[in-house]
Formats: structure tokens, C-alpha cells, sequence
């Protein structure tokens, strides 16, 4: 009878006690669950702080840092007008290639080359290349650095691509008559020929695409990484460092 009564008891204490206490993975704090999750498309992996997208949540990164996964591909970087197929993602920059030239010179985007200039600096190994459209056929009778563009663009049939600026100044007359003028960055490695087939060429540049390097990324981030957190951000302040058991300044406080 005692045995039967202290069973129940037992039985009825641990109920008690299992309604009021929430299982211990509940107590973990969602930010740091969320971004624990890399965010991955394609060939890029394990992609975390200052960038979010897909699986991680606009917190778990730096707001001018989204990426959007295209077609389960390749990620894609958005600013103003222009869409970014990246290439490649390091601790302390990236390669992008503009998708509407990727492929084709011959974009409907014809725009200059932007960045958030607030947020990235060009790497030292960028190089602008000039391109023109819509060219009068004397510049093409008078120099061999042009390309041509289907008519299915809506653009003139031919371009012409200037890889040097000294060239410019001194030619520049000679394009007065073209309809439009983009600048475009690349690396400094896949400059041009001039014995090179420039279609070619120039696609091959277009898409090895540039590198542009973050900006100002606390040096914090490091300390909430060692502490046991995950760094990302709030609707006050760029910088927070989400911890096992909720939000932290700088790093996560140790028991």
C-alpha cells in the first residue's frame, strides 16, 4: 500500500514538475539557434557573419549584406539597379560579376558599375574598363578593340572596349558619335591584349569579375566567436553578439 502510494506520488511530482519546466533545448535563444546555420547556395558554403539570406535571418548578419540564392546556383548580391552573381566568399572580401554581363557584353542595363560605397572598397587589383555602345562603323574601320552585340539587346550592333585611359584622352573625338558609355570594373590579372579575339577577351574578364573587401567589420566579432556566441545585429545596433542565453553588446558572459 505504502509502495503503491509513494509510485503515485512520485508519478504525480514529476508531472507537476515537467509542466512548469520547458525541455532545456526551449531555453536557447532563438537568434543563436538561427544563426548557427551558415548560409550555403551552390559551390559557396558556410557563408556566416556580416552576411544573411535563405536560412539565416536579416539579425544574424549586417544589413547591406543579403544574398539571395539563385536557382540553388549561385548566390546573388543586390544594390540599386544592379544584381552581382558572386563568385567567391573570403573572411575580408568577395568576387562579384555583374549577371547582366554575365555571358554577354551586350546588356539592357547599361549602367555604371556601383557599389555601397559605405559598407565596401574596391581591392587593390580592380582595373575600369571603359565600354561604348552603339559605335559608328569608323571606329570600327579605325581600331580593333570592338565587339559586337545581337540586335535582340535593342542596342546598336557593335561596341568598342577601352582597356586604357591614356588611350581615351586621346581618342576620345573619335567616340563623340557613340550612343552610350559604361565602366566596368575587373581584376587587374585578366587585362586585355590587344592580339587577343576581344569578344572572347572581353567576356572572359567580364566574367573572372572584381573583388571588393568589407569595410569596417568590428573587430568584436572575433571576441563574441571565442566567447561561444553569434555575431549579427538588432533594430538598434549594428553590431550584437547573440549568445546560448540571449543577447549580449560585445561577448557572451561566461557562468
Amino acid at each position: 500500500m505504502n509502495s503503491h502510494y509513494l509510485s503515485l506520488s512520485f508519478i504525480i511530482t514529476l508531472f507537476f514538475f515537467s509542466t512548469i519546466l520547458p525541455p532545456s533545448h526551449c531555453n536557447v535563444y532563438e537568434p543563436f539557434v538561427k544563426c548557427s546555420r551558415p548560409f550555403e547556395c551552390g559551390s559557396i558554403k558556410n557563408i556566416s557573419y556580416p552576411f544573411w539570406g535563405g536560412d539565416r535571418s536579416a539579425y544574424c548578419g549586417r544589413k547591406s549584406f543579403k544574398l539571395e540564392c539563385h536557382n540553388d546556383e549561385y548566390p546573388v548580391y543586390r544594390f540599386k539597379e544592379l544584381e552581382f552573381r558572386v563568385l567567391n566568399i573570403t573572411r575580408s572580401s568577395m568576387t562579384i560579376a555583374r549577371l547582366d554581363l554575365w555571358d554577354t557584353p551586350c546588356s539592357r542595363n547599361l549602367l555604371n558599375t556601383s557599389v555601397n560605397y559605405t559598407e565596401f572598397n574596391y581591392a587593390l587589383n580592380f582595373h575600369n574598363l571603359t565600354l561604348y555602345y552603339g559605335c559608328p562603323p569608323s571606329v570600327n574601320r579605325s581600331f580593333q578593340n570592338w565587339f559586337s552585340c545581337s540586335s535582340e539587346t535593342g542596342n546598336a550592333n557593335n561596341g568598342f572596349l577601352v582597356d586604357n585611359e591614356t588611350f581615351l584622352s586621346t581618342k576620345s573625338q573619335v567616340f563623340e558619335n557613340c550612343n552610350t558609355t559604361i565602366k566596368v570594373p575587373i581584376s587587374r590579372t585578366s587585362l586585355i591584349s590587344e592580339t587577343e579575339f576581344v569578344d572572347q577577351a572581353l567576356q572572359n574578364a567580364l566574367n573572372q569579375g572584381f573583388d571588393v573587401q568589407y569595410r569596417a567589420l568590428p573587430i568584436i566579432c572575433g571576441g563574441c566567436v571565442e566567447s561561444g556566441g553569434k555575431c549579427g545585429s538588432n533594430s538598434t545596433y549594428p553590431f550584437v553578439c547573440h549568445c546560448h542565453d540571449g543577447e549580449q553588446p560585445y561577448l557572451c558572459l561566461r557562468n
